[in-house]
């Protein structure tokens, strides 16, 4: 009886190590690729190949001019990009920034997590329009052009994981100019901000809770004009409550220019 024991026993011990081998390997292998592909991409050559592969891939599936200088990634520290450049199909300028900075976690990833430490972004212009006689914004094209068959979204939602919980720390943005031109609404925006900064005590989109520490705001020029509107008029129906808290502890304001014009 105790040699059958002893026999089950070392069987059982062979079928273990038989399945426990393949599946250390294949871990050893995984851990190994995932740091060498962490080690190349700290080289600048690298990081170059793949930005060419990028905005190739941009350009062509969108059909318009994409520009990128380079992207740099301090794993697992930040990402920074260089000189990014985006066209609308009127060959106009839709994007440009000259250079964007988010410090986080990029091991955060792998527990669904996306903490932005920082943000911060220095000299970037955006021109958003709308014509008359067109319902879509200048940058439709490029949501059309990257967004998946109705078929295949709607599967992906029905099998959908646990969504990422995203927290933020601190803004910062310098020598930004913004445009919102809507001749279909008639709302024409613009905005130039010299310096605004801003941290966040909470920032927890799931709970609805935002508290902000402080916001300081320097150097800034806000224009707004409202002409007549050729949108069809809403209906007047209940629309969902906004229900998020939001408080402020301190604001700090310096050199502000600010204008409204109402032509209706």
């Amino acid at each position: 009886m105790d040699q059958n024991n002893a026999h089950i026993q070392g069987k059982g011990k062979r079928v273990v190590k038989f399945v426990l081998k393949p599946i250390l390997w294949l871990l050893t292998l995984s851990f190994t690729f995932i740091f060498l592909l962490i080690f190349l991409l700290q080289f600048p050559e690298i990081q170059t190949y793949i930005t060419g592969k990028v905005t190739h891939y941009l350009s062509d599936k969108t059909h318009s001019k994409v520009e990128l200088k380079s992207v740099n990634i301090s794993f697992p520290r930040s990402v920074e990009i260089q000189e990014l450049y985006l066209e609308d199909q009127q060959k106009d300028t839709l994007l440009y920034v000259h250079n964007l900075k988010v410090e986080l976690n990029l091991w955060d990833l792998l527990s669904k997590k996306i903490v932005l430490h920082h943000v911060e972004l220095n000299t970037a212009t955006a021109h958003i329009k709308r014509s008359l006689h067109d319902t879509a914004f200048n940058f439709d094209f490029i949501l059309n052009a990257l967004s998946k068959p109705k078929q295949e979204a709607a599967v992906k939602a029905d099998t959908a994981s646990t969504p990422l919980e995203f927290s933020l720390n601190t803004i910062a943005l310098h020598s930004v100019y913004f445009t919102y031109h809507d001749a279909f609404t008639g709302n024409n925006a613009d905005v130039s901000i010299g310096n605004f900064e801003t941290e966040f005590e909470t920032f927890d989109l799931a709970k609805k809770k935002i508290k902000i520490k402080t916001v300081a705001l320097n150097k800034t020029n806000i224009t707004f004009n409202q002409n007549e509107s050729y949108a069809a008029p809403k209906l007047n129906t209940p629309g969902k409550p906004f229900d998020y808290t939001i408080a402020l502890n301190s604001l700090e304001l310096a050199d502000i220019n600010a204008n409204y014009h109402n032509s209706v």
